[in-house]
């Protein structure tokens, strides 16, 4: 839930007139925190992260970067490349959709709270002509 802040109860003070020492009445606060329920509640979801084993400036970070993607129905695959990893940590080919069984799904669509853990263990393990991410870093001038 978005927490009541200081600063959001300052901002709310001064629109109302209220002086900075004095405290806000509880009508107003819980109004306050119904309203941020309903902020949190209806703001639009990200639907993509992507993390990398490189810093962004690092002319080979687009390779080693790993997309955590929403796919519907609460479910989140993990992307490198045309790859998706499984639940063993397996980088699998991603099939067309209309190639994909139920069983395929099952195996590569995730909670998000478990596609990004499984993202950020395949990060480091990642490599491109043999080379992993803390490899190329060491060799880069």
């Amino acid at each position: 839930m978005i927490e009541l802040t200081d600063e959001m109860r300052t901002a709310v003070k001064r629109r109302m007139g209220v002086a900075d020492g004095d405290r806000l009445d509880p009508w107003t606060e819980a109004a306050v925190e119904d309203v941020l329920a309903i902020v949190e509640r209806d703001q639009a979801q990200a639907t993509e992260y992507t993390l990398s084993a490189l810093p962004e400036e690092h002319p080979e970070a687009s390779l080693f970067q790993v997309k955590v993607a929403y796919r519907g129905r609460g479910k989140w695959a993990v992307i490198w490349r045309s790859y998706c990893i499984n639940r063993r940590g397996v980088w699998d080919y991603e099939p067309l959709p209309s190639s994909r069984t139920d069983r395929w799904l099952k195996a590569h669509r995730f909670e998000l709270d478990e596609a990004l853990r499984l993202a950020r263990k395949a990060l480091p393990k990642l490599s491109i002509h043999g080379m992993t991410a803390a490899e190329i870093l060491t060799t880069t001038p």
